[in-house]
């Protein structure tokens, strides 16, 4: 097991989701996360009806913010996460 990457509900009683992926840092830069999750973005799109997936990163995580851009997402706002107690960047890519 290297890591792992999927979807979550994002808001309750929606069709909106979040991406997330977590890697062992071992395998940080070898192209893992960007496959991930290009492949499960691929299969919202052929499988789920919704609009927009969202994702966020800590806010130190340069190389996160970077693989997001490179997968379309948009930067939109800053959120608060619990986990951290920190205002995460986040983003949306438009599925349609």
């Amino acid at each position: 097991m290297i890591g792992c990457c999927g979807l979550r509900p994002y808001n309750k009683g929606t069709q909106m989701f979040e991406l997330g992926f977590h890697l062992k840092n071992e395998y940080w830069g070898k192209g893992y996360a960007f496959e991930a999750a290009s492949a499960v973005l691929e299969y919202a799109r052929n499988n789920l009806k919704t609009e927009y997936i969202v994702a966020g990163h800590h806010p130190e995580n340069a190389a996160s913010a970077k693989l997001l851009g490179k997968l379309g997402f948009e930067y939109t706002h800053n959120e608060y996460y619990d986990a951290t107690g920190l205002e995460h960047p986040t983003y949306k890519l438009k599925m349609a």
